[in-house]
């Protein structure tokens, strides 16, 4: 009996245990710190008292026919995020896991708990920092495109689809980036993706040729991409158009020349 109550006790998720009347029978030390209530308060009292009334009813049948189910364990997430109510009145997202055991004729419910809070805010954060680097990338007016380690294109902003002349990213997604570059520039291009998937950042400028066959000067920079754990995952591309400069460019050394002459 200790040993099973310094366990329940040291858990780091919240175990709530009731009867057949749903009473709180067991309310470990996990439980009181995410619900706000002590055990001596909640011992004894209906579990409908953690949860927000208009669930209530729901989760009172949902205990019941769990119970006729004949199904002795409901694994963490198999119920979905539910709602747990504090002492305070403060509502928060839960993941719950619940068993069920028979002791001498009588059925006793235990619910495992835990707390979604900082998760469901991390992934909402995550969410909002995703949408707004995907707007970012999508208004730059450069090509950017993240490629796979062998060079083939993952994805790529409308800037980019625009300056290679595609219709949209059915046109270029999982196709090799080196198959646009014109002449000898394409195992350059290739060498320099191949040395960014292995961790070197590099700059290329070179013609490329669209899709209908424009041909444009480019200016390329790749840097590898890193997982959490420091390993590359994919190499990420930003393209600037220099036509225009390189235009400009050769009128200048024509300028120059009849200068010099």
């Amino acid at each position: 009996k200790l040993r099973f109550e310094g366990i329940v006790q040291s858990a780091m998720d919240a175990i709530i245990t009731v009867d057949e009347g749903q009473k709180i029978v067991l309310f470990n030390q996990a439980a009181e710190d995410m619900f706000q209530w002590s055990a001596q308060d909640m011992l004894g009292r209906r579990l409908d008292r953690l949860i927000p009334e208009r669930f209530r009813s729901a989760h009172a049948a949902h205990i019941r026919e769990f119970g006729r189910s004949g199904v002795t364990t409901r694994q963490m997430g198999a119920l979905g995020v539910i709602r747990g109510m504090r002492s305070t009145g403060e509502e928060f997202p839960i993941e719950a896991a619940i068993s069920q055991i028979a002791v001498e004729g009588a059925h006793y419910y235990t619910v495992i708990l835990r707390d979604m809070t900082a998760r469901k805010r991390l992934e909402e954060e995550l969410a909002e920092r995703e949408a707004l680097l995907r707007a970012i990338i999508e208004t730059e007016p450069e090509c950017v495109k993240v490629l796979a380690l062998d060079g083939t294109v993952r994805t790529m902003n409308a800037a980019g689809l625009a300056m290679i002349e595609a219709a949209g990213q059915a046109d270029v997604v999982g196709k090799d980036i080196c198959y646009l570059v014109a002449g000898e520039s394409q195992s350059v291009l290739r060498d320099l993706i191949r040395k960014a998937a292995a961790g070197e950042a590099g700059r290329l400028e070179f013609q490329l040729v669209g899709l209908l066959g424009t041909p444009r000067w480019v200016d390329t920079h790749v840097v590898p991409l890193r997982a959490a754990d420091g390993s590359i995952t994919a190499v990420l591309g930003v393209t600037r158009d220099i036509t225009e400069w390189k235009r400009t460019e050769q009128l200048l050394r024509q300028s120059e020349e009849r200068y010099r002459r």
